[in-house]
């Protein structure tokens, strides 16, 4: 068996380490928001992953989709409005969704198709990208704000965009 996976917090100049799970809220990839107020995470059920955040203690834990079947590579992030953004398998394909810190607005990614992945948004939240296969290989697209149009830019593997939103850096074979 393996053991648990844990989530602790460490101030970069004390040597205290602080264990912000407990024996059942285990979970990996923690992403504090951008206020540090919150941690969002995949807690781990058994073999399933749910996306979930807690406060910055390790306590008020909730969990955003009660139903989200969520491996462990999936991507999870928080957007620039203070949504948060999630990857969800569902009936054998990949669903990108967004929902409030609230567990309200639940909703598809606008111009996401089932099998969609690995959204990443500007950090000015004007436009996001993703990679999907609609084209037969995986292909990275972008999507402007209010637009229904996406636009492939090129064959890739894994996005991210620079903190001033100008630069968009990706993996391509």
């Amino acid at each position: 068996t393996t053991s648990p996976q844990k989530i602790f917090k460490q101030r970069m100049n004390h040597k205290d380490v602080i264990e912000l799970t407990s024996f059942n809220n285990t979970g990996i990839d923690p992403i504090p928001s951008k206020d540090g107020k919150e941690i969002l995470y995949l807690k781990k059920d058994g073999l399933i992953y749910n996306v979930a955040i807690m406060d910055r203690n390790g306590l008020n834990v909730k969990i955003l989709h009660d139903s989200a079947v969520v491996t462990d590579f999936l991507i999870h992030t928080w957007i620039p409005d203070g949504r948060i953004c999630f990857q969800v398998q569902e009936n054998g394909k990949e669903q990108i969704y967004l929902i409030n810190r609230d567990k309200t607005g639940l909703k598809k990614l606008q111009g996401t198709l089932p099998g969609d992945i690995k959204a990443a948004f500007s950090p000015i939240g004007n436009n996001f990208c993703f990679i999907s296969n609609r084209n037969g290989s995986s292909n990275l697209f972008i999507s402007f704000k209010d637009s229904i149009i996406d636009t492939k830019i090129t064959d890739v593997y894994r996005t991210i965009y620079s903190s001033d939103g100008e630069k968009l850096v990706f993996v391509s074979a």
